[in-house]
């Protein structure tokens, strides 16, 4: 008896030191790698150096930025190397920086050889190609995926999140120069769907779009929800110049409290947000922690108590 015991304690302690090693992981989340399997690259070409040269370009960059930044390395077709990152806009120029430093890594891991290729992570996104594809409005769809949970309160919810968007999206691709020092392309909003849910929504460019092209860059991206989401309590969907999310769950900083419950969404009980907000916790890996955790103690509880 005591024997199994002593190796359960065993596998209780490997178990809490795989949770302490996701603990220490907690400002990155899994790279969603997405590679173009099309254009294959020589090892020791003149495209490969100048590919290592350009994610290290990106990655010293990424702390003084304002989040967007792009570069180049290399002269012509088909040595040259573009690439950009974009961190979302909530973030500290030190989870920025953590992100694309991950991400440069990653990307040439994940997709070995591939002469394009892009990868999001929940702050940042980083993407490179053979050739040049800044102020392109990509709207090819990269991933979508969705919180299982459905909304209880299912009435009337999706016309709710069209119409939410919808404004969202108004804002964020409402840019002029007078605001061209601020975040571009990018806005949150808190809407309360009921007295019992409330909804937060992110949408962002990259900053490189016109107005227009980030509206229909987003809206391409909303058409998705109901093929990925529909009534579900949190999605996220990414394309290639935008991304769009909500939760039931606060996963974005914000600079002022929570909005009090409402009967049912309208423009007051709606708050919107633009620019460099104070850093929220990472919402997914905190969720993955709280797992561990609850795992643990009721795994310690079965066995000794």
């Amino acid at each position: 008896m005591w024997s199994s015991r002593k190796s359960v304690i065993v596998m209780l302690s490997i178990y809490w030191c795989l949770f302490c090693s996701v603990n220490t992981q907690a400002a990155l989340d899994f790279g969603y790698p997405l590679c173009s399997g099309e254009n294959i690259y020589t090892p020791g070409s003149t495209f490969e150096a100048n590919l290592k040269n350009l994610l290290t370009i990106l990655s010293s960059n990424a702390s003084k930025n304002h989040g967007f930044f792009n570069s180049s390395v290399g002269r012509g077709f088909p040595d040259e190397a573009y690439g950009v990152f974009l961190c979302r806009g909530d973030v500290t120029s030190q989870a920025c920086q953590a992100c694309v430093s991950e991400a440069t890594k990653e990307i040439i891991t994940q997709c070995p050889k591939e002469k394009a290729a892009v990868i999001w992570y929940d702050d940042c996104m980083v993407r490179y190609a053979g050739r040049s594809f800044l102020n392109i409005n990509n709207q090819t769809l990269g991933f979508y995926y969705t919180n299982p949970s459905s909304v209880i309160e299912g009435t009337g919810f999706k016309q709710a999140l069209d119409s939410s968007f919808s404004d969202l999206i108004s804002q964020a691709s409402n840019v002029t120069d007078e605001n061209k020092h601020a975040i571009k392309g990018f806005a949150t909003q808190i809407v309360n769907y009921t007295r019992a849910l409330t909804l937060y929504e992110l949408v962002q460019c990259t900053p490189d779009l016109s107005g227009n092209d980030c509206g229909r860059c987003l809206r391409e991206a909303t058409r998705y929800l109901p093929k990925c989401c529909d009534h579900k309590q949190g999605g996220r969907v990414l394309l290639y110049s935008c991304n769009i999310r909500y939760e039931v769950y606060p996963f974005f900083g914000i600079l002022d409290k929570a909005p009090s419950p409402s009967p049912a969404p309208s423009p007051s009980s709606i708050r919107k947000h633009k620019g460099i907000f104070h850093p929220s916790e990472h919402s997914l890996i905190n969720d993955r922690l709280f797992q561990f955790r609850l795992n643990y103690v009721n795994l310690t509880y079965f066995i000794f108590c």
